[in-house]
């Protein structure tokens, strides 16, 4: 009788273990998209046609995407999370296609334990042409073209009352509506 070498059977335990244990994690759903791919599972989730066009903001752990059509009458959005911790990529979170988007701008929360993310959508009817992110002592600026729609994460040390928007006369502008996911 033959015997078996034993380098060959640990090899064979390990990749067992090891495909078990990946198809474990898989049915946890702790295992998301990639962040190449959130734009593609956007658009077949929420039947984005591939005509329209799209702009992406990210800051920390948080994405967002903004799906608009040529004439800029339809659009749709999309907010994807990288949770801290035991998970890896990003999970769908929140979207659809809010009014405030169209006519003003829409503010989204995410709440994720103690920390608490923004971000801002527009089709920009206002015109914004600067957000102003106040943190402290300091204020970071952020320029837009007031001709275009827009999408921005706000820092993650941020929060709603420190956000000023201006139009390109510099009067302030506010948003609409706040959506707070958790």
């Amino acid at each position: 009788m033959e015997e078996r070498n034993p380098k060959i059977m640990i090899a064979g335990m390990a990749g067992l273990l090891i495909i078990v244990a990946f198809f474990w994690i898989l049915s946890t759903g702790k295992i998301g998209l990639f962040g190449f791919q959130l734009e593609s599972a956007s658009r077949k989730t929420q039947q984005v046609e591939n005509s329209w066009q799209s702009i992406r903001a990210e800051e920390g752990s948080l994405t967002t995407l903004l799906f608009y059509n040529e004439d800029r009458d339809d659009y749709i959005y999309s907010l994807y999370i990288n949770p801290p911790g035991f998970s890896f990529g990003y999970f769908f979170v929140a979207g659809g296609s809010e009014a405030s988007i169209g006519d003003g701008v829409l503010a989204v929360s995410y709440s994720s334990g103690e920390s608490e993310t923004y971000a801002l959508l527009s089709m920009n009817a206002d015109q914004v042409a600067r957000v102003d992110v106040s943190s402290g002592d300091e204020v970071t600026h952020i320029e837009l073209d007031p001709a275009e729609p827009f999408a921005v994460v706000l820092p993650s040390s941020s929060n709603l009352d420190g956000v000023t928007m201006y139009d390109l006369n510099g009067q302030p502008v506010a948003y609409k509506e706040t959506v707070h996911q958790r």
